[in-house]
């Protein structure tokens, strides 16, 4: 008899990647912050890359506003 039958493959696994420094962080968000982004929205485009949560980068964030 014909029938169907499916194959699940796992996909690549994540490699490792260089997590940023709080000094990195901090440069690029203020950075992001100097070219008109709000805070929550440069932490949000930040937490893609380097590696750190949003909300940890938001604090950072409020934490050097404060300073």
């Amino acid at each position: 008899p014909r029938g169907e039958f499916t194959l699940v493959v796992a996909g690549a696994e994540k490699q490792a990647e260089r997590v940023w420094s709080r000094e990195e962080v901090q440069a690029a968000l203020q950075t992001r912050l100097s070219g008109g982004d709000s805070l929550s929205a440069a932490a949000s485009a930040l937490a893609g890359v380097c590696g750190w949560k949003k909300k940890e980068i938001y604090r950072l964030g409020i934490e050097s506003d404060t300073r």
